[in-house]
């Protein structure tokens, strides 16, 4: 079985350490977490419920269809207002795409946001990668890989991931 990795945002590190007129400006936007699982929400006293948080998606066949996945992303805001874009994609190709506006007051304000996406049509084996923007700037991105399970040809298996 393939080994398992936990998704994690990540980053590209800036070739040059910041001056300090740099450090002065204020702080970029960041992609800090992401996670993918099979439902998320937000109670009424503000807790995020993630229930069924994956790493991976198994199938046994492809072209294959995802029944349903939240993909959450926790963010960390500079002061102003943001353009943010969310595209998730396979093979080089856009297969879902969702944008927003949003305007923090202050640097540093982290900021969860989910994504439901329902029947994801999967084509290739190849992993999904979720890109995020802001400003059209790319902030960060997550893998989610894959697997191929073998057919077992039981009445209770399922084609699907």
């Amino acid at each position: 079985m393939p080994k398992k990795s936990t998704p994690k945002a990540s980053r590209k590190t800036p070739k040059k350490s910041p001056t300090k007129k740099a450090a002065s400006k204020p702080s970029a936007t960041l992609l800090k977490v992401v996670h993918f699982c099979e439902h998320a929400s937000m109670s009424t006293d503000g807790k995020l419920n993630l229930i069924g948080i994956f790493e991976s998606i198994f199938s046994t066949e492809c072209p294959t269809v995802h029944p349903q996945m939240y993909i959450l992303a926790k963010i960390e805001f500079s002061k102003g207002l943001h353009n943010i874009r969310f595209e998730l994609t396979q093979d080089g190709q856009i297969l879902k795409k969702m944008e927003f506006t949003k305007e923090t007051a202050r640097d540093k304000e982290e900021q969860n946001h989910f994504w439901g996406i329902s029947f994801l049509a999967l084509n290739s084996w190849n992993p999904l990668i979720l890109s995020v923007f802001d400003n059209e700037n790319w902030i960060g991105h997550a893998e989610l890989p894959i697997y191929r399970l073998p057919n077992t040809n039981l009445p209770h298996a399922n084609p699907t991931c």
